[in-house]
């Protein structure tokens, strides 16, 4: 879950038949990733998600989000456009909210998760990563 609201699919799709836009590296219910990469079960399983925030104005949406997804180091989303969060019981529609990442793997087995910020920066970081902080990256990996 990226910014509570947004689902890249981390599951285990290894010759599994699951629905085309649930597999493993799929932007849930929106967008099936461009092929299935999923390694066996017990194997290590790596997604580099690099992320654009929505914008808002108030609560009007200025510019949707973006998502260009590696699973395996693999390309299986492209910059695709979201059309909103992702539930499961509704249609995807976006909601005004903060622009900053939670801190914290949404998922407990996820190891690894680092998101980094690669817009603009305050001109106080002196160009230095901040693993670890909020941003607009997140990349992790999982068994």
């Amino acid at each position: 879950m990226i910014m509570g609201r947004y689902e890249v699919q981390v599951l285990d799709s290894y010759e599994n038949t699951t629905y085309y836009d649930g597999q493993a590296g799929a932007i849930y219910k929106q967008h099936p990733p461009l092929v299935n990469v999923s390694r066996k079960p017990g194997e290590w399983q790596t997604y580099d998600i690099i992320w654009t925030a929505p914008k808002f104005e108030g609560d009007k949406l200025v510019e949707p989000a973006y998502v260009t997804v590696l699973h395996n180091g693999v390309l299986v989303q492209n910059h695709v456009k979201l059309e909103g969060d992702t539930p499961f019981n509704r249609p995807p529609k976006y909601e005004a909210h903060p622009d900053k990442l939670p801190l914290e793997p949404a998922v407990p087995r996820q190891q690894d998760a680092f998101p980094e910020h690669l817009g603009p920066r305050d001109p106080r970081d002196r160009g230095q990563a901040r693993r670890g902080t909020e941003g607009g990256v997140g990349a992790g990996s999982s068994r």
